[in-house]
């Protein structure tokens, strides 16, 4: 029986997920994706100065796993620019760092996870499920991952004509959401959101709190 990769701690999510040549079209066939826990040893050891020694502590593995992880990355970083493809940053075998660590930096820790609001459409203000639908949700919920805090907001934008995700998504930044947990994000909300730092990931199911630990987990799919 196969020994179960170990999943690495990640501290440092992406602001964006995706990079290339300017003014050429993407394409999926020139797209390298570069997983979330290579990144990581991206950002750890070439912009904040890990030793790779460092970096294995960190990120909780084995100093020749980063060794591996961290060659594996910087291959992909030079062939997207020396061949100019798509350079996309996704997936990987990791969890969301919670700030722990013998070598967590706080500045390292672009996602405390206990420092931050994250909101997610559901249907009522009780005992909510997840909604389909961010503009037209009734209700948004809100956890203050700090105080534990819950709040129920009506969705203002539900019953306007037009234009709700657009509304919502505004109403979201307003908020002080640093996440956004949601079945889907459609294309002028996306719009909006991407002008701020909120992070958003794809819920799986329609229960609150399995996707709230799915994320803290990091088993949600990021969409933002």
């Amino acid at each position: 029986m196969a020994r179960p990769t170990k999943r690495r701690k990640v501290c440092g999510m992406p602001r964006n997920q995706r990079f290339g040549p300017m003014g050429n079209p993407s394409r999926e066939k020139e797209m390298i994706n570069l997983s979330i826990d290579e990144y990581e040893t991206i950002r750890l050891i070439d912009l904040e100065g890990y030793t790779q020694a460092e970096c294995a502590e960190q990120m909780n593995v084995a100093r020749t796993t980063v060794q591996g992880i961290y060659s594996n990355a910087r291959k992909k970083i030079a062939e997207s620019v020396v061949n100019g493809k798509i350079l996309n940053i996704h997936g990987g075998n990791y969890k969301i760092c919670n700030g722990q660590g013998p070598r967590c930096r706080r500045r390292a820790c672009n996602r405390r996870i206990d420092k931050m609001k994250i909101t997610i459409p559901v249907d009522n203000n009780e005992n909510a499920n997840v909604n389909e639908n961010l503009g037209r949700t009734p209700f948004f919920y809100i956890r203050d991952m700090e105080t534990d805090e819950i709040e129920f907001i009506n969705n203002e934008a539900a019953k306007s004509q037009g234009g709700a995700g657009v509304q919502a998504a505004q109403m979201i930044i307003d908020k002080d959401t640093k996440v956004l947990l949601a079945p889907k994000v459609g294309k002028h909300a996306e719009e909006i959101l991407k002008t701020s730092d909120i992070q958003v990931f794809q819920t799986e199911g329609k229960n609150i709190e399995e996707n709230i630990q799915k994320y803290k987990d990091g088993n949600l799919k990021r969409l933002i």
